[in-house]
């Protein structure tokens, strides 16, 4: 019974597991009451990309260009480019934040465009350094934004220079077919030690 219940834990931390990217900067959307909040937590090595300009931008959101920016009160933004991934993650236009904050000393952001394959980075941020930024839409909805839930992922540079960032975008929950073919092992081979016991049991 322990092997059955051992081989079950194991099933469930591969499932779990099965198709996540690790990110060194992942920005969560969540509905939060009659709002929508996005919280990015991480850091970011930009040694492999090339300095591309600056704008001053407040926080928003624009799905149909896969962009978003987060912590950032209308200062100036440092623009990197290129990375790799999803040019949207929606339908939506551009949605400019009520509110922001982030951890650092001035009122900078991070954040992605897609569109442009450019990474935003908070002025004056020192590469690597840990930090949190969020923005909240007030009396807005995850679908009202435009936003398709799923999982985006964009990366850049290789070996030592290799990081990632992830927007992840709540909605219903359905397995990935490698997931699917997992569990479905999983429980075989634990219906088969079962079968066992209760055979050497008779």
């Amino acid at each position: 019974m322990k092997r059955a219940m051992l081989m079950l834990v194991a099933v469930a931390l591969l499932v779990g597991g099965a198709g996540r990217a690790k990110a060194d900067l992942v920005i969560t959307f969540e509905q939060s009451g009659a709002n929508v909040v996005a919280n990015g937590v991480g850091s970011l090595n930009f040694s492999a990309l090339t300095f591309e300009g600056f704008d001053e931008t407040s926080s928003y959101v624009q799905a149909n260009a896969g962009a978003v920016l987060l912590g950032s009160s209308g200062t100036y933004a440092d623009y990197y480019g290129s990375i790799s991934g999803p040019t949207s993650f929606g339908p939506g236009l551009n949605f400019v934040a009520d509110s922001s904050s982030n951890s650092g000393t001035n009122d900078t952001g991070a954040g992605v465009d897609g569109a442009t394959g450019q990474l935003l980075v908070p002025g004056g941020y020192a590469a690597g350094a840990p930090f949190t930024v969020s923005a909240t839409w007030d009396n807005e909805t995850i679908s009202g934004l435009g936003l398709t839930p799923g999982t985006y992922t964009w990366t850049w540079g290789s070996g030592a220079t290799a990081d990632s960032l992830e927007v992840i975008i709540p909605g219903a929950a359905t397995p990935e077919p490698s997931s699917v073919i997992l569990l479905l092992t999983g429980l075989l081979a634990l219906a088969s030690v079962t079968r066992k016991q209760i055979l050497h049991r008779l």
